[in-house]
């Protein structure tokens, strides 16, 4: 499945209008963990970048970190992503058997 497809299933419509104003919060945020990291400490990179994007989705959507419910909000959105993966597969899968 192309990137394009997949971009255009998740991308809503004025979503940078939406969220550019709060670009300097997301910025914020990101800092904010990276600065709590030590020069010396390793860092788990994938669930730190998850906890990372899912802080910024919850400030974008509503207006708070995912704090204590991180890991349920990480699997909701997971699940989602994975739905809408699955169902355009099936929708290319189906578009190219008929050809």
């Amino acid at each position: 499945m192309s990137t394009v497809i997949i971009a255009k299933c998740f991308a809503p419509p004025n979503s940078r209008e939406m969220i550019a104003p709060r670009f300097g919060e997301l910025a914020a945020l990101t800092r904010q963990r990276i600065q709590a990291w030590q020069a010396d400490e390793r860092i788990r990179v994938v669930p730190t970048i998850q906890q990372i994007i899912t802080d910024q989705l919850g400030f974008s959507l509503a207006g708070q970190v995912s704090g204590e419910n991180f890991e349920a909000l990480r699997d909701t959105l997971r699940y989602l992503i994975m739905t809408k993966i699955y169902e355009e597969c099936a929708q290319l899968a189906a578009e190219t058997a008929a050809v």
